[in-house]
């Protein structure tokens, strides 16, 4: 089974929710919507399938937006390029694998192999390409 997939939207990372001063947890709205986003984009594209029980080869390709404040020309120059600063790829991918439990996979623990990177957005198309191969390990 082979699973190709775009999820559009400002890819973010996965993040320790705040603790409030008066105990309770406070998560990130922004991170609470990626995630969601990720989830309903991956139920829509499973559709009746059920969550894939083998080995999961898994690529994640995150296209990453362009900072508003740099200059046109550095922004042409960059797109496409791969983006060296914050978020980390671990945590970029740790919050897509998670989203994707139970609905692509049973656990996220069935990835064996992942290849992560992440990209400037080119024509400020950003989100995460999502591939991943159950048969190369059958």
């Amino acid at each position: 089974m082979l699973i190709d997939m775009f999820v559009a939207g400002d890819p973010m990372p996965d993040q320790r929710p705040r603790v409030a001063k008066r105990g309770g947890i406070i998560p990130n709205p922004r991170v609470a919507e990626w995630k969601s986003t990720v989830q309903l984009e991956g139920i829509r594209y499973m559709g009746v399938m059920s969550p894939m029980i083998d080995p999961v080869d898994l690529s994640l390709a995150f296209h990453m937006p362009i900072p508003l404040s740099w200059a046109a020309a550095k922004k042409r120059e960059c797109a496409g390029t791969a983006k060296t600063s914050k978020p980390d790829v671990d945590n970029l991918a740790k919050l897509v694998m998670d989203a994707l439990n139970t609905i692509m996979w049973q656990d996220d623990a069935q990835i064996a192999r992942l290849t992560v990177s992440k990209y400037y957005a080119n024509d400020n198309i950003t989100g995460v390409q999502i591939y991943a191969d159950m048969d190369l390990w059958s």
